[in-house]
């Protein structure tokens, strides 16, 4: 048989008793689904499977899944394979087996191939998944307008590798094998990322209400000497910022410097106080050509603490209007309008593009005196992880609003500028530790595509035979790989989760570091405290007492900060 210019396999690699057949010829049965015209989400009728219903990994998935009225010509069983003929170039192709007896139904976008008695439906869909992964489908299919296909009278054409049909169960069972490992470390992966996700959003939680370092109060009480607090601070801003009728709203709340909800010395602000807050230039096509075209960004180029230049566009900003919307360094900005789930998404612009300006799908905030940009940015970050602002958000069609006023109107917890600076600092090095970390994480999850394809290649050419290893093994290795992260099983009920948190050792922070020997940062302290996460404010407490007492003491290089016995 001819070999396709495109086909991954080369025939002359296969064992001598294997057969090359087309699909048409060794396939039973090819037949196409139907559109699910009237449907629920509820659970009246049967599934009917669809392009999502097929991962990547060529298995069969139901978390997302239309209910239909049965149809007993369309069931999938166990001697089927269902191949998806619809959907973007990338994904036409995607392939897994039925592995049950189901009344399942399934798509006009999907594809029923029904194998001979004696055959192995796995194995016959694992090659075809592997000719997706190889971007032989790609290749194959015919593009439309906005998605792409492979018609059965194409799919009847393309080579099928035919093992007897006891080799296919055996190599099917080996694929599997693998692929239950693999999936095993996959799930251990996404764990960790899930964990890293966490960890971070506590430490952006724990930055914005000021327990990532020792309060500017705690220090100065230590240090016997006075220090700025916030409500201070605030009235300097306001001053600076010549707000008149800022200043006097101030003296008539007599902003306390101790409030509710915050650390000694913070103060609630509104944003409005704390930042000067602009909508960016409206597009529109009398702005589309000019004299002064200018690079400017929107929504598309703002993600969660960083800017993306990939896909800039340009438009006419005449010299006033340039004034206005052009964009500084330290500048902050937030997805005015936006999806829901991201709408207040935020970064700060570090002169990633000269002379650039923004449109009005973004808020510009703009610090003033006193306050860092960095410590704004992750207040914001919290407030958007904390769905503080889909709260104020409003629709319109699909897209949430954040809105200036709205925005303006916030509370911002506002600390001693030098309580700032430590806590941006402190915050980075922990936020770039869990960024290498998750990247390494993503990077081995994006091998195991590769991985996955390889056995399916070495499973097509015969090289693969069953392993002796059994399920416990398999999991054994995951508990293994897990432990190595220090992930746990991923499955303990909360108060599985509060038992053994209290089973573990469980020292004093003065009894931890005096065992250290050396100094200590207060993220090194966490760590070997054993206090679990979610406690991480007892931690905070009781290291502002043993401050308070005298029995640790705070060294500072800066907006480093090093923990020592002091007694």
């Amino acid at each position: 048989m001819k070999t396709d210019e495109f086909y991954p396999l080369n025939f002359d690699k296969l064992p001598s008793r294997w057969k090359v057949e087309l699909l048409g010829e060794a396939i039973l049965e090819i037949k196409n689904g139907f559109a699910s015209g009237r449907h629920n989400i509820d659970g009246a009728g049967v599934p009917h499977l669809r392009p999502m219903n097929v991962d990547r990994k060529g298995q069969i998935v139901l978390q997302e899944v239309k209910y239909v009225s049965p149809r007993i010509d369309f069931e999938l069983g166990p001697r089927d394979v269902l191949f998806n003929n619809t959907n973007s170039r990338e994904l036409v192709g995607k392939t897994a087996p039925i592995l049950q007896e189901s009344n399942w139904n399934y798509s006009n976008h999907m594809t029923r191939l029904r194998v001979p008695t004696g055959f192995s439906n796995k194995f016959i869909a694992y090659q075809l998944h592997f000719l997706w992964m190889s971007g032989f489908f790609k290749q194959k299919c015919t593009q439309h307008i906005n998605q792409a296909s492979i018609s059965s009278r194409t799919l009847v054409t393309i080579p099928l590798v035919v093992p007897p049909a006891n080799e296919q169960w055996e190599i099917a069972h080996a694929v599997q094998q693998r692929m239950q490992m693999l999936e095993a470390v996959s799930k251990t992966l996404t764990l960790a990322v899930e964990r890293l996700n966490r960890l971070t959003k506590m430490a952006i939680r724990q930055a914005a209400e000021g327990g990532l370092v020792p309060t500017e109060h705690a220090l100065a009480q230590l240090e016997g000497r006075e220090y700025q607090n916030a409500a201070q601070l605030l009235q300097e801003i306001l001053s600076d910022s010549k707000s008149q009728m800022d200043i006097d709203l101030l003296r008539k709340e007599e902003v306390p410097t101790d409030e509710p909800g915050l650390p000694q010395g913070w103060v609630w602000a509104r944003m409005e106080q704390v930042g000067d807050i602009t909508l960016g230039r409206q597009r529109a096509p009398k702005y589309q050509k000019g004299k002064f075209m200018r690079p400017y960004l929107r929504v598309a180029n703002v993600f969660e603490d960083r800017i993306d230049t990939t896909d800039v566009l340009r438009m006419n900003f005449e010299p006033e209007e340039f004034l206005k919307y052009r964009l500084e360094h330290g500048d902050i900005l937030l997805n005015e309008g936006q999806s829901l789930e991201w709408v207040g998404r935020a970064a700060i612009f570090r002169d990633e593009i000269r002379d650039a300006c923004f449109q009005n799908t973004l808020l510009r905030f703009r610090c003033r005196p006193g306050v860092s940009s960095g410590f704004a940015l992750l207040v914001f970050r919290h407030y958007l992880h904390s769905k503080q602002f889909q709260q104020i958000a409003r629709w319109s069609t699909n897209i949430a609003h954040l809105g200036r006023g709205r925005f303006a109107s916030m509370r911002f917890p506002l600390p001693p500028l030098a309580e700032q600076e430590r806590i941006v600092a402190e915050a980075q090095r922990i936020l770039s530790i869990g960024e290498s970390q998750t990247q390494i994480l993503e990077e081995l999850t994006s091998k195991l595509f590769f991985v996955r394809k390889k056995i399916l290649e070495e499973a097509l050419y015969g090289n693969l035979r069953p392993l002796e290893f059994s399920e416990a093994d398999t999991l054994a290795m995951q508990s293994t790989v897990r432990d190595r992260l220090d992930l746990g099983d991923g499955r303990r009920s909360d108060d599985m989760a509060v038992a053994n948190r209290d089973e573990r050792k469980r020292f004093s922070l003065h009894e931890i570091l005096r065992d250290h020997k050396s100094r200590m940062s207060p993220a090194q302290l966490f760590e070997e405290s054993g206090i679990d996460i979610e406690q991480i404010d007892e931690f905070y407490e009781e290291l502002k007492k043993e401050v308070l007492e005298g029995r640790i003491a705070e060294q500072r290089t800066g907006a480093e900060v090093s923990l020592v016995i002091s007694r």
